[in-house]
């Protein structure tokens, strides 16, 4: 019908011979705003049968004939009825408002709404004929519907089919245009955060610690600004590796090159800083065992030599690496855990 969109129930079934298998791109020239096209893949030769879905909004009506691209005699003829007249119809509801309208689909920051998100709105229809809903865009996102109703009655259902992207989580109230009373509310999610990756060879075997892991940039007692990386190794949580870094002067820990050697400071413009590494290990026996090392203290013997590089901080993602040595200072410093190839890329929570 002239000036009603094109939906996935508008195909031509065309037949095709297929001397080599294999995938295929089929599509039509654009004839009065509309083109077919159709795409996969034949796995046997001979007669086959394939569908075309049509696209764009007819500009007119009357017969027209659609041929394929790229040359050939196959083409197909479709009939474009007359613009109905447009419908009369209210909102069920009093007065006038969305009545329980049907929400569905998952509204997820940051990604794309398809055709699974949509509102089912009621309305009453006094006038058979054409319809064209669509709504204010709040948030992003919007939806429209449009078709004819054919017959008059009450309750009768409309899928608005929703377009756009959410850009922020929380509860997006949509309203269709000239509507009085009629309005849906939307709820947004925060988009999924990926776990990202926590791993290392503890003396040259490769253990990760994605369980529960993420990054954070405030210490949780003092409020003050660090860098942490925090991740156990599998769901009983038996054991976890813990990296952390704060700067003396209270700064926000950014990208740079940490060891265990400038914790003292060496001028009124540079203050240092303080690292801490510990893995902290379930043993056989239940006990635990915390295998560390940190800063260098002045009146101390020198810790494990440890170096942590720090490619990124953001608002929302620390990236680097670390390599090294841990000890257990319960044995004397005598027993020591060997680090390398270390990575992380988590979330900040």
């Amino acid at each position: 019908m002239s000036g009603m969109a094109m939906t996935a129930a508008n195909t031509a079934t065309i037949q095709v011979t297929v001397t080599t298998a294999g995938t295929y791109s089929i599509s039509t020239v654009s004839v009065n705003g509309i083109s077919f096209t159709g795409t996969g893949s034949f796995t046997t030769t001979g007669e086959q049968t394939v569908a075309l879905a049509a696209s764009g909004t007819p500009a007119s009506a009357g017969a027209k004939t659609f041929s394929m691209t790229g040359g050939g005699t196959c083409s197909f003829d479709i009939t474009f009825a007359a613009a109905a007249p447009p419908a009369v119809f209210t909102w069920s509801g009093n007065p006038g408002a969305c009545d329980l309208p049907g929400i569905n689909g998952v509204y997820s920051v940051n990604t794309a709404l398809s055709s699974a998100n949509t509102v089912i709105l009621k309305v009453n229809v006094t006038t058979a004929g054409s319809y064209n809903i669509v709504t204010n865009i709040v948030n992003g996102i919007s939806f429209s519907a449009s078709g004819v109703f054919t017959t008059t009655g009450t309750d009768v259902p409309v899928t608005l089919v929703a377009a756009g992207t959410p850009l922020a989580a929380g509860t997006t109230t949509l309203k269709p245009d000239g509507a009085s009373a009629c309005s849906f509310s939307i709820s947004v999610v925060a988009a999924p955060i990926p776990t990202g990756t926590y791993s290392c060879k503890i003396d040259g075997v490769v253990t990760t610690f994605t369980e529960q892991a993420a990054a954070g940039t405030i210490e949780a007692l003092t409020n003050n600004p660090n860098l942490s990386t925090d991740g156990y190794k599998d769901s009983n949580h038996d054991s976890k590796f813990q990296i952390f870094i704060s700067n003396n002067d209270l700064t926000a820990v950014g990208a740079g090159t940490y060891d265990e050697k400038h914790y003292v400071p060496t001028s009124p413009t540079a203050l240092g800083y303080r690292i801490e590494v510990d893995y902290t290990v379930k043993n056989a026996d239940l006990s635990t065992t915390i295998w560390n090392t940190s800063s260098n203290l002045p009146i101390f013997p020198a810790n494990p030599a440890f170096t942590i590089v720090v490619t990124s901080v953001t608002a929302t993602r620390a990236k680097g690496s670390f390599s090294g040595k841990l000890t257990n200072t319960l044995q004397g410093g005598n027993a020591f855990k060997t680090i390398t190839e270390g990575v992380f890329d988590l979330p900040v929570q």
